[in-house]
């Protein structure tokens, strides 16, 4: 059942590819094929020097490890890339793994994410609210989760604190529905935490999988990063899906006006930070 759904998103989101392509401009199309060709780039790039460039990362995570109070200066860019428009909070994740190895890192990742996110979510909410309504209404999934979310449902809000949501832009845009009060929102971030323990590993596994001198060791730390990949994608693709089926029904529970009739389900962008997973 479950991988027949899985056939299914991928045969849809093919097609949804195509057709988007296809409606491009020649301008846009260019603009298209050059980045895909940049991604190509930097994927041989990397499977060339992959050896030097672990290599690096590594000393430079043993390095950071020795800073006093560095899980601190962790927090404070975790809070940082909790508002929006900045990015770059699973590159930090995987960081803070490859600093302090699994579980270790989880604590502190799981504490800069709260303390960031509810500051966020505060800040929008009290003294940037017209801009958090404009995030909201900048992306057609947020006004879906935002008209479900005024049925005051926590366990819904705790679902797409789960799905694979832009990270800064979602802390916003959540501080725009008036029926998520503060309390929930710390609460429903608090709750999506476990989750984190897949970026942790994948970064420790990352330092051990540049550290390890034998082929055997790479081998099974590469097939470990790989495995921890492909179940997060999975969960979160589940997830996902069983949030939208939750809100579908709460919204046709509320009358027969529905904003998620415009809208398919599918991965959002975010999945680039698989952070999404964040």
């Amino acid at each position: 059942m479950v991988w027949t759904q899985i056939r299914d998103a991928v045969v849809q989101a093919k097609t949804k590819v195509m057709n988007t392509f296809s409606d491009l401009k020649p301008r846009e199309r260019m603009f298209v094929l050059i980045g895909l060709g940049c991604v190509v780039v930097f994927m041989s790039f990397f499977a060339w020097f992959h050896e030097p460039i672990l290599h690096w990362m590594v000393e430079k995570s043993e390095d950071f490890r020795e800073v006093n109070l560095g899980w601190l200066i962790i927090i404070c860019m975790l809070i940082g890339v909790s508002f929006p428009p900045m990015m770059g909070y699973s590159a930090i994740s995987m960081f803070t793994g490859m600093v302090f190895g699994f579980p270790g890192g989880w604590p502190i990742l799981a504490a800069g994410t709260v303390i960031g996110s509810f500051a966020c979510f505060m800040v929008f909410r009290y003294f940037l609210e017209d801009r958090a309504k404009a995030l909201a209404h900048s992306n057609v999934k947020f006004m879906a989760f935002a008209k479900t979310l005024e049925q005051d449902k926590f366990v819904l809000l705790w679902l797409i604190r789960l799905c694979p949501l832009p990270y800064s832009m979602s802390n916003a845009a959540m501080s725009s529905v008036h029926t998520v009060e503060p309390y929930k929102f710390f609460l429903a971030t608090l709750c999506t935490t476990p989750k984190l323990l897949i970026h942790i590993f994948i970064g420790d596994r990352v330092a051990k999988l540049g550290a390890a001198r034998d082929t055997s060791s790479r081998v099974v730390n590469l097939i470990s990063i790989v495995l921890a990949i492909v179940v997060a994608i999975l969960t979160t693709w589940i997830i996902y899906r069983r949030t939208m089926e939750r809100a579908a029904q709460i919204e046709a529970s509320s009358g027969p006006e529905s904003v998620l009739d415009d809208f398919e389900v599918d991965s959002d962008e975010d999945s680039q930070e698989y952070s999404h997973f964040a």
